[in-house]
């Protein structure tokens, strides 16, 4: 991931990612909008493995599960212990 991100067919990268995490969607205008979190999380990702080739962070970073999610939809599913106030 950390060549130029513009220059990658993220097409391509998107099926290989649905594939890999056995990702299937409801509707074309849900798989739309995911489409969209990855590119965002792909850039992300590609231009942070970029500093890293460049030694100018610690880790690299690559795609996982949650690489067609944004924060809301992370806050919404996953956030853990959710507490009701009164």
């Amino acid at each position: 991931l950390a060549a130029g991100w513009q220059d990658v067919d993220l097409d391509r990268e998107w099926l290989e990612y649905k594939q890999k995490f056995n990702k299937s969607f409801t509707c074309a205008l849900e798989e739309n909008q995911k489409f969209l979190k990855f590119k965002k999380n792909y850039q992300i990702i590609s231009e942070h493995n970029i500093r890293y080739e460049k030694g100018e962070v610690s880790f690299e970073m690559g795609l996982n599960p949650y690489s067609d999610k944004d924060i809301k939809d992370m806050e919404a599913t996953s956030m853990g212990l959710k507490i009701r106030t009164k």
